[in-house]
């Protein structure tokens, strides 16, 4: 189906000599399928097999690109004075129930579709709740939700103490049982395979935990040999240079959040065909918002530090390499104070897993308090937990605890 969408002003990505991104205004659009086949002036002839949409001077981007995400959470801080959650033990009561489920398959699907309607068309999930994200990453491709196209690792693996081991990932305590959890999760129809190597700061319950190393490399080659032999990439939670050291080593082909690089790590990257997927908005709240905001605690805060500055930005550029050399620069100093990073870094060299999506029109959605949603959904978010259990996880235990005494009763 082609497309022409008139009296659009675009954004180009090209920065002007002032630093500001140049507007074609007043232009036209056309379209044909999930491909642009041409951006032309408004007086340009209009092919006659288009649908014409008349955007009445708003503004079209090219679809926005988020390598890193998990649809498992919402991004928003724990609640004032809320417990610590224990992960593996919530995984492990919540994953009994079916329809608990089904209510954290809504939620994610929700949440993928505000990223669609963010301006995303296409976002890759790096560890979720078992296959959720494959269920629905399936029903958007069929046409039965709305979202962006997504790519997604499912459930990750992870050694006894890791990063969300025994939640989010597998645990693996040997080489061999690494590759039996590989294929495991390939039988869930991922894209790609996910490591948790060392430790993270969202599950660390002491200081310096985030970057501790976890995960042997004898245990990181053997699940990188198997996903590769089944044709799928390897993406590896790694917050320390002894991490993306190891990771590179032994056959990760993506960092997800990385560390400061030396010359051993450049070396590395550039060996390897590597990337960096440089992730500072999981840690930069922790790091500078006040604990009155983040309710991280003061170990959250100072791994938040540790990951951000210490070992992410330090107080130098960032540079991420790949095959075609440094292809970005981050100033750490256009860092805000409000945690917003500056406009101005440009992403580029893509990997072939990561195809650009159709065009994503963006608007200004005024937030409607009326659109409707699910009973269940508006009882998780609205609902107070009791003994003081704030986090959503533990609202949703609560939740199924209630349906499941109903349903017996009415059986």
């Amino acid at each position: 189906m082609k497309y022409a969408f008139t009296h659009g002003n675009i954004l180009t990505g090209n920065l002007d000599e002032n630093g500001h991104m140049t507007i074609l205004a007043n232009h036209t659009l056309i379209t044909e399928d999930d491909r642009i086949l041409s951006v032309q002036p408004e007086s340009s002839e209009i092919p006659s097999d288009c649908r014409v949409i008349d955007l009445n001077g708003k503004y079209l981007l090219p679809g926005l690109i988020n390598l890193h995400a998990h649809l498992a959470s919402s991004g928003k801080p724990p609640k004032e004075n809320a417990k610590p959650v224990d992960y593996k033990k919530l995984f492990e009561t919540l994953s009994k129930y079916k329809f608990v489920l089904k209510i954290l398959t809504k939620m994610q699907a929700k949440l993928a579709r505000t990223q669609l309607y963010s301006g995303v068309t296409t976002l890759r999930t790096v560890g979720g709740i078992m296959d959720l994200d494959s269920r629905i990453r399936d029903k958007i491709r069929a046409g039965k939700l709305e979202g962006p196209d997504l790519f997604v690792a499912n459930t990750a693996v992870s050694v006894p103490g890791g990063h969300f081991a025994g939640s989010l990932a597998i645990e693996a305590n040997s080489p061999d049982e690494a590759a039996r959890d590989v294929d495991k999760i390939a039988g869930t129809n991922p894209d790609l395979i996910k490591l948790m190597i060392t430790g993270g700061v969202m599950d660390a319950s002491a200081e310096g935990e985030p970057g501790v190393l976890r995960m042997k490399p004898e245990i990181i080659n053997a699940a990188c040999k198997r996903a590769h032999e089944l044709g799928y990439p390897v993406a590896a939670h790694v917050e320390s240079p002894d991490g993306v050291r190891e990771a590179l080593k032994n056959g990760v082909d993506t960092i997800e959040h990385g560390a400061r690089p030396d010359d051993e790590m450049i070396r590395l990257f550039r060996e390897k065909n590597a990337a960096l997927i440089c992730t500072l908005s999981p840690a930069l709240p922790y790091a500078i918002f006040d604990l009155s905001v983040s309710h991280c605690g003061e170990t959250g805060k100072k791994n938040g530090n540790i990951v951000s500055f210490k070992i992410v930005s330090g107080n130098e550029d960032l540079m991420i390499i790949t095959e075609g050399g440094i292809i970005i620069r981050l100033d750490v100093e256009k860092i805000s104070s409000t945690g917003r990073v500056a406009q101005g870094v440009k992403l580029i060299n893509l990997k072939d897993e990561q195809k650009v999506s159709t065009v994503a029109l963006v608007q200004k959605v005024e937030e409607d308090e009326t659109q409707e949603e699910s009973e269940v959904t508006e009882t998780i978010e609205n609902s107070e937990a009791a003994d003081n259990q704030s986090s959503e996880v533990e609202q949703l235990l609560e939740v199924a605890n209630t349906e499941e005494v109903q349903e017996e009763n009415a059986e």
